[in-house]
């Protein structure tokens, strides 16, 4: 028997790549059992900052990092050793980073086997991202669901990251190149075809990088260099970031919009962040 090979317990040979594509089956359906019996709400690691509690001692580590370490060191102990703790600091939410990866999860369990349920299921998801869009701005973005302290002061619930958009715009992309080539296809969670649903995600695929080009302000890193696009249209913020490109950069067809459509070009129609991080790097010792 070669290597890598094993008999079946009725007959025939069990590749490696079976066995790995069976176990990968049953870890996918030990998820979905957990995420429906455990629900789409849920917390992580930043819940223990989340709430006033956490936020009063972060803040409090920021100005006088002294009295803050002992501030945040209980939180950071619970992280660590007793993450079950977070349920004292913060309730359930939702995050749309965890709803955008559902739908891809679910997106890829479709393209695997061609259960509409999954695709279904994907859709799911995208409906609950447009309802917790941050409904302030004119186009599809996307930001924590809850008042986040930083170092220089706090970026309110609802205010779009460019760290948290891009994942949303790889679910609805991914969604919109299935439906490109699914007929058939017709939502258990709503009435609307594959050709309905590629107008409307096209028109939130366009948004969402006319989103980064247009509401995302620059910040000049020096008198000589290019601005590069910040983490948020907040004036807080200060992180440069090139995410959202990167995540565009995929080389995938999309709905009409190129990755260099949602970042800002020079005169070459390169990204002018993207630019500005090579040129930095070059000149770095």
């Amino acid at each position: 028997m070669s290597e890598g090979r094993e008999m079946s317990p009725d007959r025939g040979v069990i590749s490696e790549t079976d066995r790995l594509t069976a176990g990968v089956s049953e870890v996918s359906k030990d998820f979905i059992n957990w995420l429906d019996a455990y629900g789409e709400t849920s917390r992580d690691h930043q819940s223990f900052f989340a709430g006033s509690v956490g936020r009063f001692a972060k803040s409090l580590y920021y100005r006088n990092p002294t009295l803050g370490t002992a501030a945040v060191a209980p939180m950071i102990l619970f992280e660590a050793f007793l993450p079950s703790a977070r349920r004292f600091f913060h309730e359930p939410i939702r995050f749309p980073i965890a709803d955008a990866h559902y739908a891809m999860g679910f997106a890829f369990l479709y393209e695997a086997n061609s259960d509409p349920v999954w695709l279904d299921k994907a859709v799911h998801f995208l409906n609950v991202l447009k309802s917790t869009r941050c409904e302030q701005f004119k186009e599809y973005c996307w930001g924590y669901p809850f008042d986040w302290v930083t170092r220089v002061g706090v970026i309110k619930k609802q205010t779009p990251l460019i760290t948290t958009t891009p994942y949303v715009y790889e679910a609805f992309l991914q969604v919109y190149e299935i439906l490109e080539h699914t007929s058939e296809f017709r939502p258990l969670t709503s009435d609307l075809r594959p050709l309905d649903l590629l107008g409307e995600y096209k028109q939130i695929l366009e948004s969402i990088a006319s989103h980064a080009q247009f509401e995302i302000k620059d910040a000049k890193t020096s008198a000589t260099s290019s601005s590069c696009d910040t983490e948020s249209p907040a004036p807080l913020s200060r992180c440069t970031c090139v995410i959202f490109c990167g995540a565009l950069s995929t080389n995938r067809k999309s709905a009409g919009t190129s990755p260099a459509h949602a970042c800002r070009t020079d005169s070459l129609g390169m990204p002018r962040n993207v630019l500005l991080i090579s040129t930095a790097r070059k000149r770095s010792p």
